[in-house]
């Protein structure tokens, strides 16, 4: 089985501006683990293991074929707390409505093919950092402009006990 999730591949460009904001974050942490810029991207619909790859590429391909691309803005960085420690992410402060209707239109196309619909609210978010120990509160302002152009079918998996996400399909908007 394939530990499987919708989401958006970052470009280059997306991905070294956020690896500067990691940067510009260190001072404000006691310790993290740092996410390496090559996983950057943007989850859309966590799947978990399956064995489904092809259908989920086929309905990706068909269903999602006449979406028209978008844009959102990256605009805010904050995080989510588990226990005594932080995950840090980016994000935005403004709910970005094609992006949301694509979520929801992904959670509907899953849970037909027998997916657990997510009971909480859709959070745009880029992780930045994992097991975070804060040492001030986090203040770096951030803008970045993200273009969406496919959706990306990844694959989570360890390549030499190191988290890797792989592209198992692409799917264009157009």
């Amino acid at each position: 089985m394939k530990r499987l999730f919708i989401g958006l591949e970052l470009k280059a460009s997306t991905k070294n501006y956020l690896h500067h904001c990691q940067d510009k974050l260190k001072s404000t942490v006691k310790k993290a683990q740092w996410i390496e810029s090559t996983n950057f991207h943007v989850t859309l619909k966590y799947l978990g293991p399956t064995d489904n790859l092809d259908a989920i590429a086929d309905t990706l391909s068909d269903q999602f074929k006449n979406i028209e691309p978008f844009t959102f803005t990256i605009d805010t960085v904050e995080t989510f707390k588990r226990g005594q420690r932080h995950i840090i992410w980016a994000g935005s402060k403004n709910k970005n409505k094609p992006l949301l209707a694509l979520v929801n239109q992904l959670e509907t196309a899953m849970q037909r093919m027998g997916f657990s619909k997510e009971t909480r609210p859709y959070t745009l978010h880029i992780t930045l950092a994992r097991d975070a120990i804060l040492t001030e509160v986090l203040d770096l302002p951030i803008y970045h402009t993200i273009h969406v152009r496919a959706l990306t079918l990844f694959e989570s998996h360890r390549v030499n006990g190191k988290l890797t996400y792989t592209q198992r399909s692409k799917h264009v908007l157009e």
